[in-house]
């Protein structure tokens, strides 16, 4: 999970820690428990801060995701780095996904847009953009190993879909399985398709 320390906020550390509670709240309330004032108190600062950093609640959540967007990114380079067949690779890369999913709650329902009201902001597009250009990358890369002719967005979009609906399971895991056998589902998932590229 991302964590913000909370340090002295004269050294510009007050608008990470308003992200951090922000996906805090979001993960622990939802959309309907979110509010700048909630934001606020969860942080310890006045209830005009968030306001003041951010302008409204919409470019909060746009921060939330693009931040959300970023770990995501990191997180799939690091579990592709050292990985040298393709198809394992891409596999390393979904499990870094959903691990990510369930790890960051709040931050993958604004990212993935099951929240409203998110503003559309530079930051928040060119993060998005940087983690799915990664899957592309990973993609053209399995395509050419396997001398295969299928288009790299289409196997992005395959690889992609079917991780986030382990995603969009999250709040049924707990119930159903825990995360080594989400994993080991999602495993079977992936190399089911990267076996037959």
């Amino acid at each position: 999970m991302i964590h913000m320390a909370k340090t002295s906020y004269h050294h510009g550390n007050l608008k990470e820690d308003l992200v951090a509670s922000a996906a805090q709240v979001l993960a622990e309330e939802g959309l309907s428990g979110f509010s700048l004032r909630e934001v606020a108190r969860r942080t310890g600062v006045s209830h005009a801060a968030p306001g003041h950093h951010f302008g409204s609640a919409e470019v909060l959540l746009s921060h939330v995701a693009a931040q959300g967007f970023n770990v995501l990114a990191d997180n799939v380079a690091e579990a592709a780095e050292g990985v040298e067949d393709p198809g394992e690779k891409m596999i390393a890369a979904g499990k870094a996904y959903i691990r990510t999913a369930l790890d960051n709650p709040g931050h993958f329902s604004v990212m993935m847009g099951s929240v409203d009201g998110i503003a559309e902001t530079q930051e928040c597009e060119e993060a998005g953009q940087r983690a799915f250009e990664q899957i592309v990358e990973l993609s053209a890369e399995l395509i050419q190993a396997r001398g295969s002719d299928m288009n790299p967005l289409d196997l992005a979009f395959l690889c992609w879909s079917t991780v986030h609906g382990y995603a969009m399971l999250q709040d049924k895991v707990e119930k159903i399985a825990d995360i080594r056998e989400v994993v080991h589902s999602l495993d079977d998932s992936l190399r089911i398709i990267v076996e037959r590229i």
